[in-house]
């Protein structure tokens, strides 16, 4: 039952529904302690029902919501290491988190987002849009190359739970007509800073995240290609030049093999291309 359905008065539900609410949302626990029948008022309860609703509250239910909010933010952590290694070294970590997790309380669906990715996007358009103040520029790059790893990573985990496996790559002659798209397992990207070094540096010091010289890092273009390979636990990533990026992020399906290979050179990478299984040649549309 989402909220601001309404239970109906008698329902065996309505108490529950909005004790679940109050269990997530901070803000309403606090509207609640205030005007107990303003916020049950959604979930159609008996005057009745809203003091059982009350007396529901106490020093055990706040620990409970608490133990709510820390595995959520638990989960975040696990979702961007990288990312909260250098968040926490400027005391910014678990104030960001906790803030998202109270944001979007009201909406949080766990039966609609399974293993968490729809959550990691949210989580990362809300770091976005607070604009991380004293946070390094760098942080929204890692973030966004950290969520990009773990969408592969899902996607995998999902592909194995269905029985399907990312085909082994093949030899294969390139077709003039075919429009080339990336394979299901590859992802393309490019970021402001090297991303790559700085991941590796943080994971090699998780506790001295060394947060003055992300401050400083310069700026320096990086184009990766990120690839999971049937049975890995974990996305590779390769640095690419720019005309092998320029080329993998045209191959969307709605260009033919000869219009991508008219650059000189440009057949031959797309050739490459092919035979690691970075990119499928999908049928040319019917004339």
């Amino acid at each position: 039952m989402s909220a601001g359905t309404r239970a109906g008065p008698g329902h065996p539900l309505g108490v529950q529904a909005l004790l679940a609410m109050l269990l997530v949302d901070e803000r309403a626990r606090r509207r609640f302690a205030i005007d107990p029948a303003a916020v049950a008022a959604p979930f159609g309860l008996s005057a009745q029902e809203v003091d059982q609703a009350v007396g529901a509250i106490g020093q055990g239910f706040e620990l409970a919501a608490r133990g709510v909010t820390g595995k959520r933010v638990r989960r975040l952590r696990t979702f961007f290491p990288c990312s909260f290694a250098l968040l926490d070294g400027l005391g910014l970590g678990s104030g960001l988190a906790r803030a998202f997790c109270q944001e979007i309380a009201p909406t949080w669906r766990a039966e609609r987002d399974e293993d968490g990715l729809a959550t990691a996007h949210r989580f990362v358009a809300f770091a976005v849009a607070t604009g991380l103040p004293g946070a390094p520029a760098c942080t929204v790059d890692l973030l966004r190359y950290e969520l990009l790893r773990l969408e592969l990573t899902l996607a995998a985990a999902r592909l194995a739970r269905t029985g399907r496996a990312t085909p082994p790559p093949g030899p294969a002659g390139l077709d003039p007509a075919a429009r080339p798209v990336l394979a299901v397992h590859v992802r393309v990207a490019a970021y402001r800073y090297d991303v790559l070094d700085l991941a590796g540096w943080l994971r090699r010091r998780p506790r001295r995240p060394g947060s003055a010289a992300a401050r400083t890092l310069p700026a320096e273009p990086t184009r990766v290609v990120v690839v999971q390979a049937p049975g890995s636990r974990a996305p590779a990533v390769y640095r690419i030049p720019l005309r092998l990026h320029e080329l993998l992020t045209r191959c969307d399906g709605t260009s033919t093999v000869a219009e991508l290979t008219e650059p000189d050179g440009a057949a031959g990478l797309l050739q490459l291309a092919v035979d690691r299984g970075l990119v499928e040649q999908a049928p040319g549309l019917p004339d």
